[in-house]
């Protein structure tokens, strides 16, 4: 799109030389303003649809890379077969030669993977109850209960910086069996299992 042109005039003056004056018309061309969407998460496997936006007609689209995606010219493509976290750049060219672009980061969650016992004796060697690749699910809470039912620890963001140490209070609980319950924040709730504490 472009607005209408206006006019302009320009006046210089030569001193001995005499004024020159030059009038004519300008026309301003806008940039596209262009939105790649919210950034996505997706599950090895499935597939995600991007949602890009622009303003106005007659744009050029490209998403890149095209790695994953259905197709590289339409808003809001579907990216699927994503085989590592991807940033995509939507660019958009107008008719008038003027771009634009944003990124999406479309984020692969790989499968958790929860082990079923950990030794929190200060020895340096599984003092954590490490959940590889939970990290990628920001949303995620992890709950775990004693074999009472009571709830000893809840966090949300669980990673491995702040993985439970197998403490309640900052007091060691004792070994036994423990129960977890694992929300992924994606609709998706790992199933309720148990672990053990052992030393």
């Amino acid at each position: 799109a472009s607005t209408l042109p206006f006019s302009y005039t320009v006046t210089t003056t030569g001193g001995r030389c005499g004024t020159a004056t030059r009038t004519g018309n300008l026309t301003i061309n806008p940039l596209p303003i262009v939105s790649a969407g919210p950034d996505k998460q997706v599950e090895a496997g499935k597939s995600v649809v991007l949602n890009g936006t622009v303003d106005g007609i007659n744009n050029t689209i490209t998403w890149t890379p095209p790695t994953g995606l259905s197709s590289t010219t339409t808003l809001t493509p579907p990216a699927t077969n994503i085989s590592q976290t991807t940033t995509y750049t939507l660019t958009v060219r107008t008719s008038a030669g003027c771009t634009a672009s944003d990124q999406v980061v479309v984020v692969l969650l790989k499968p958790i993977d929860i082990p079923n016992a950990f030794s929190p004796n200060g020895d340096g060697v599984h003092d954590k109850w490490i959940i590889r690749n939970l990290e990628l699910y920001s949303n995620a809470v992890v709950e775990i209960f004693n074999r009472y039912g009571s709830k000893v620890f809840e966090r949300r963001g669980y990673n491995s910086s702040n993985a439970w140490d197998g403490t309640m209070n900052g007091r060691p609980l004792p070994v036994g069996t423990y129960y977890y319950v694992i929300r992924l924040g994606t609709g998706k709730e790992a199933s309720s299992l148990f672990f053990s504490i052992i030393r």
